[in-house]
C-alpha cells in the first residue's frame, strides 16, 4: 500500500449498474433504460410545486427554502435498514428547532406527531438536502441553489451524458471527487445565438446540481455506514441510531420516492448539550476548569474507538464534538457527531495498511492540538494535549 492511498476513497458499495441499485433510486433514470421512465414524467408534470410547500396546520404556502422552518411539518418515508425490529411506513414530523446555518445537511430538532410507530419526544433530523448544502457549494465554487437551478436539473436529468457523469461520481466515494472531466462544458462559445447559450447554461447548472446531489448522497452513505460500524457506540460515545428516512418534498405519492430530487436522512436521538467549542467561544464556560482536560480526554478516547472499529474521521474537530452530562455515571462525557465525510478501512488490510491510511489524518490532534492552541488563545490556557501511545505509532507514516 503506497502513500497516495490515502488520497483514494473507499468503494463501500459500489454500484454496477447506476440504476440498479435501490439505495441510488434518487437518481434519474437512463434514457436509454428498458424501464419506462413514469416517475419521471410524474415529476416534470409536478414542476409547479416546487416553488412551494405547505406549513403544519396554516394552509398557507412558504417558500421551498423555508420549508426547514421552526413549526412546519415534514412527512417523512421510514426505510429502516439498520433496526429491523422498527417497522416501515410514514410518519409526520414538526420541526421544533433548527441548528442554522445550515453547512453539509439540514439539521433540526423535530417531535413525531402522527403515527407515533414506537417514537415518542424529540429527536434529531438530519436531512442531506442539496439545496441546503452550503457549505459544499462554496468549496466547490457552486452557486447557492435557486428554483431556475432546480428546474435545469429536471429538464436534462434523462440526459445520458448527464447520468454517465453521475456514474462517475459514485465510482469513487470520496466527497470531494468531481469527476474524470470537469463538471461543466466551456462557458463559451462564439456562436451569437442566445437560445444555444442559455441551454448551454442550462446544463451546466443541471451539471452542478449533479455533483451536488451526489455528494449529499455520498455523505448519507458514510453516515449509514458509520452508526452500522458503532452500533456497539449507540447512545454512549455516538447518538443512538433510530430511522433511516427519506424527506417527501412535494407530495406524498409513491413517485417521490423515485424522483432525482428526493432528500434521503436518518434520525437520530437527541442528546440536549453543548459543542466542545463552547469551552473557548462563549463569554463564561459551560463547566468548571478543572474538568476540560478529562472532557477533552473523552472525545479523543472516541476517536480511538473509532479507529478500532475501521472509521477514518476526515472531519475531527471540537465543532463536531457534543458534550452532555450523563446522570448514570455522575461526570460530562462526550459524543462524536457528523460522519459525512468518514472513510473505512478495507477488507484485507493489515494493520499496518490500516495505520498508514490513518495516519494521513491527524484525528486525535484535531481535538485535542486544536483544544490546547483555541483555549490558550482564549481562556490564557487549561489544557494541554500529550499525543497517545497510537498517535507516536503513527507517527511512523509522517516521515
Amino acid at each position: 500500500m503506497e502513500l497516495h492511498d490515502c488520497l483514494c476513497p473507499l468503494e463501500l458499495s459500489r454500484p454496477e449498474s447506476l440504476h440498479n441499485n435501490p439505495q441510488l433510486a434518487t437518481l434519474p433514470r437512463s434514457p436509454d433504460s428498458d424501464t419506462p421512465n413514469t416517475s419521471l414524467r410524474k415529476c416534470v408534470s409536478l414542476l409547479e410545486l416546487r416553488k412551494t410547500a405547505v406549513a403544519r396546520n396554516t394552509g398557507r404556502a412558504v417558500p421551498e427554502t423555508e420549508q426547514y422552518a421552526v413549526e412546519n411539518s415534514l412527512r417523512l418515508q421510514v426505510n429502516n435498514s439498520l433496526v429491523p425490529d422498527r417497522p416501515d411506513g410514514t410518519v409526520v414530523a414538526e420541526i421544533v428547532k433548527t441548528f442554522t446555518p445550515f453547512t453539509m445537511a439540514a439539521v433540526m430538532v423535530v417531535r413525531i406527531v402522527a403515527p407515533a410507530m414506537m417514537l415518542d419526544g424529540d429527536y434529531v433530523l438530519k436531512a442531506y438536502d442539496r439545496r441546503f448544502a452550503i457549505d459544499i457549494r462554496e468549496e466547490f465554487g457552486i452557486e447557492q441553489w435557486s428554483p431556475d437551478h432546480e428546474m435545469q436539473f429536471m429538464k436534462y436529468s434523462n440526459d445520458k451524458e448527464l447520468n454517465e457523469y453521475a456514474a462517475d461520481l459514485l465510482s469513487n466515494d470520496h466527497v470531494r471527487y468531481t469527476g474524470k472531466d470537469e463538471a461543466t462544458n466551456d462557458e463559451g462559445s462564439d456562436s451569437d445565438n442566445s437560445e444555444a447559450s442559455a441551454d448551454n447554461d442550462g446544463l451546466q447548472k443541471a451539471y452542478y446540481e449533479m455533483l451536488i446531489h451526489i455528494a449529499c448522497l455520498k455523505m448519507y452513505r458514510a453516515e449509514l455506514e458509520v452508526y452500522r460500524r458503532t452500533d456497539p457506540l449507540w447512545g454512549f460515545d455516538v447518538p443512538r441510531f433510530l430511522e433511516q428516512i427519506q424527506v417527501s418534498n412535494y407530495d406524498s405519492s409513491h413517485y417521490v420516492e423515485k424522483s432525482p430530487t428526493a432528500v434521503q436522512g436518518i434520525l437520530l436521538q437527541y442528546v440536549p448539550g453543548f459543542s466542545l467549542t463552547e469551552l473557548y467561544e462563549s463569554k463564561i464556560p459551560p463547566i468548571p476548569r478543572e474538568l476540560w482536560t478529562p472532557v477533552i480526554q473523552d472525545a479523543i478516547r472516541v476517536t480511538h474507538e473509532f479507529g478500532k472499529l475501521g472509521i477514518r474521521c476526515d472531519d475531527n474537530c471540537p465543532r463536531n464534538t457534543i458534550v452532555h452530562w450523563d446522570p448514570i455515571i455522575s461526570a460530562y462525557r462526550c459524543m462524536l457527531i457528523d460522519f459525512g465525510h468518514c472513510q473505512f478501512r478495507r477488507p484485507g488490510w493489515s494493520d499496518e495498511d490500516w495505520g498508514r491510511f490513518q495516519a494521513c489524518e491527524d484525528e486525535e490532534g484535531g481535538i485535542g492540538m486544536e483544544m490546547q492552541i483555541w483555549l490558550q488563545r482564549k481562556r490564557g490556557g487549561g489544557y494541554v494535549y500529550v499525543r497517545s501511545a497510537h498517535q507516536d505509532w503513527l507517527g511512523q507514516f509522517r516521515r
